[in-house]
């Protein structure tokens, strides 16, 4: 069904690996006057056949790409050798690699172009903080121990800070819709707007104002918009096209 539904779209799903053993993720959710009050999840009891993970490293190979987002919920896909593998693919095609991953270590991403975590991932990584830690001390943190290239903190209500290789100042990004109607995938969101604008060719500044322009989208409607592909994504003086 979800493959039709993104073939109805207009998404190219050819790369599309399919997992004998692995379902995917059934989430519901419990609405009440056009908001969400809980999600329930189904998830799959067993990861991917060893089979799924050479073909997806095959697949990875022959596609072209303009940039790459890691969305990592931990569910056995996203392994060691997946992320170097898409690493090594991405330098050679000088095409930015964005991460926004769940994971307790984050020592595989110390290539990636920047990484999306939010103040609990951030704290979790750390070990030894606070979701409640000012989000320079989450920051510093995550850089010393890691040494991530640039790193974009997503604080919900609270906004968005980045802090860019090399920059003394973080620089900080409101969030630009303070009425939700649904915070469903309002991450995702963030790591698409990122990537859209990097892989065209924007510095990081603007696409952190791309990500929080989408994320506003995304959270004003019930279960997300439904963006066509020549709908934009604007913020102050800047905008970026979307694509399927």
């Amino acid at each position: 069904m979800l493959l039709g539904l993104l073939n109805d779209s207009g998404v190219n799903t050819q790369p599309v690996i399919r997992s004998k053993t692995q379902a995917t993720v059934t989430k519901t959710r419990v609405v009440s006057d056009k908001h969400m009050l809980l999600r329930m999840d189904q998830e799959p009891d067993q990861g991917p056949e060893p089979e799924a993970y050479s073909q997806l490293i095959e697949k990875l190979r022959e596609l072209a790409f303009d940039a790459v987002v890691i969305s990592d919920y931990c569910k056995g896909v996203v392994t060691r050798a997946i992320i170097l593998e898409i690493s090594m693919l991405a330098l050679l095609r000088n095409a930015p690699v964005v991460v926004d991953s769940r994971k307790e270590d984050y020592s595989d991403f110390s290539e990636a172009t920047v990484v999306l975590p939010n103040r609990y991932e951030a704290a979790r990584a750390l070990g030894d903080a606070s979701p409640d830690d000012a989000p320079a001390a989450l920051i510093r943190g995550l850089r010393a121990r890691y040494k991530l290239r640039n790193i974009l903190l997503k604080l919900g209500a609270g906004g968005m800070v980045l802090s860019s290789e090399g920059a003394v100042e973080q620089q900080f990004f409101p969030a630009e819709n303070l009425q939700p109607v649904d915070v469903s995938g309002a991450g995702d969101a963030v790591a698409a707007g990122v990537a859209l604008a990097l892989g065209a060719g924007h510095n990081l500044v603007d696409a952190a104002a791309a990500g929080s322009r989408a994320a506003a989208k995304a959270i004003s409607s019930l279960g997300g918009p439904h963006w066509a592909t020549t709908q934009s994504v604007t913020s102050p003086d800047r905008e970026f096209r979307t694509v399927a």
